[in-house]
């Protein structure tokens, strides 16, 4: 009786998921060679359906972005692609060469998969990448919040600490809490006025500034529909603003850099209109750190798809611009802002109108008009200005 075949005993290699290293690109050092199955998949769909453009396949996750559905996964998949654009142009390697280095046998079996790993967002959340975990804007949010305080003549972070041991991080305030959280962060903003009385300046600053970090991190674990702490908020932001900066020692950029940052990111409109005219007393020198720190800030935020924090840092280099009458930047940055937002064209216009510059303040308006979602109330205003009658009134 002849014997039945064994099984047998080895298993299937286990499935890579994919952070797992795919392959190695030749040629270059440890640290550069290895791509990950996630990079090869990328490349894959980019091959098959996006021409070898990873800013076509950008521009897909783009839209998916602001849809409904996969909104979330798209955004981490964006992050991933453009951590690989930035690892491919440091290496100056084209995403179609790297697919000639790859084994083709590698190459036919992961093409079955590479559609539904970064199309359809079948992977599982344990095999997501760096990238995909450790999102771009929440990296500038801390950086923002806090990235320049070591550089201050004393770090705010001892401050925030105390500050922070105030308040349950562990739970969620309901808005009949906003009140009594209010009032001990008026509480601080007494205590630091008290400094300022007493020409402590240094400690002030270092004070306030932690407190408006922690006044942030406040709001997104309270509900604040009263508007307490956005008023508490305030009332410490222009006494921060009212300091002397020059007087406490702080360098310059990294008092501006600061500040900058911080207006870019927040988000709860706690400081809109809040820094009207602060700009106007800046030296030719501060003015010129600011306009270029937004412009390498507009870039860097446009080139990790970080649209919305872009056009906040366009917005104050609108306000600084015309707070410091730089006519002669006007019409650029009108090309630069377009019709995506009226305020800020407005602010121009009408600085150029109170300076009796009736033609620059045509031409700003005439530049700005391209496609945008504010288009037809700033054509409006356009032909109120035309007539005679301008007013820079939303209402009227």
């Amino acid at each position: 009786m002849s014997k039945k075949p064994q099984k047998s005993c080895s298993s299937k290699p286990p499935i890579p998921v994919g952070t797992d290293v795919a392959f190695n690109l030749s040629g270059l050092d440890d640290r550069k060679s290895q791509m990950s199955y996630w990079d090869l998949w990328f490349l894959l769909v980019t091959a098959d359906g996006f021409s070898n453009d990873l800013d076509q396949l950008a521009q897909h996750f783009r839209k998916e972005r602001k849809g409904h559905f996969g909104k979330e996964d798209a955004k981490r998949k964006l992050s991933h692609l453009r951590d690989l654009q930035q690892r491919l142009m440091t290496v100056e390697i084209l995403p179609e060469t790297v697919l000639k280095t790859v084994n083709p046998t590698l190459l036919n079996a992961e093409k079955r998969r590479a559609p539904g790993r970064i199309l359809k967002h079948n992977e599982r959340v344990h095999e997501r990448s760096y990238a995909m975990r450790h999102l771009p804007e929440e990296r500038l949010y801390r950086q923002a919040s806090h990235g320049q305080w070591p550089h201050f003549p004393i770090s705010p972070e001892s401050f925030a600490e105390r500050f922070r041991q105030r308040f349950r991080w562990n739970t969620f305030y309901g808005e009949n809490a906003s009140h009594g959280l209010a009032s001990k962060l008026d509480a601080e903003t007494a205590r630091a006025q008290k400094l300022l009385d007493k020409s402590e300046i240094v400690k002030a600053q270092a004070m306030l500034r932690s407190l408006l970090t922690v006044a942030i991190e406040l709001i997104e674990i309270a509900d604040d529909s009263y508007g307490a702490i956005g008023d508490s908020f305030q009332e410490a932001f222009q006494l921060y603003l009212e300091i002397p900066h020059q007087k406490t020692g702080i360098a310059t950029e990294i008092y501006w850099a600061d500040l900058l940052e911080f207006l870019i990111w927040e988000d709860y409109g706690f400081t809109d209109d809040q820094t009207d005219g602060y700009f106007a007393k800046l030296t030719t020198a501060e003015t010129d750190f600011c306009l270029d720190f937004l412009c390498t800030r507009i870039t860097a935020l446009q080139a990790i798809d970080l649209d919305y924090q872009a056009e906040a840092a366009l917005t104050l280099k609108g306000q600084i611009v015309a707070e410091q009458k730089r006519f002669d930047l006007f019409e650029t940055l009108a090309a630069e802002m377009g019709s995506r937002a009226w305020r800020r064209i407005i602010l121009l216009v009408d600085v150029a109108h109170k300076a009796n510059k009736l033609d620059l303040a045509v031409a700003v308006f005439k530049t700005a008009m391209t496609d945008g979602s504010h288009k037809n109330f700033l054509q409006k205003k356009y032909e109120q200005l035309k007539k005679g009658n301008w007013n820079p009134d939303p209402r009227k």
